[in-house]
């Protein structure tokens, strides 16, 4: 099934982002990114950002157009 929705996970590499991240990931028709100073452990799709930083937000985040938050 091809992803319907897409949820972008800031900080997916905190208790609550990990768990939000693998139940969404267990749902049909979802699309979840993470975000994280680092790439996150397994097949979880992420984007290497410094929040912080508000240029490198701007830069990685372009390509993203439709999110639900």
């Amino acid at each position: 099934m091809e992803p319907t929705k897409t949820a972008l996970i800031v900080g997916a590499s905190g208790v609550i982002g990990k768990n939000l991240t693998n139940y969404l990931r267990s749902l049909p028709g979802w699309r979840v990114i993470g975000t994280s100073r680092k790439l996150l452990p397994g097949n979880v799709e992420t984007v290497v950002v410094d929040l912080l930083d508000e240029a490198d937000v701007v830069a990685q985040f372009a390509g993203l157009d439709t999110v639900t938050r």
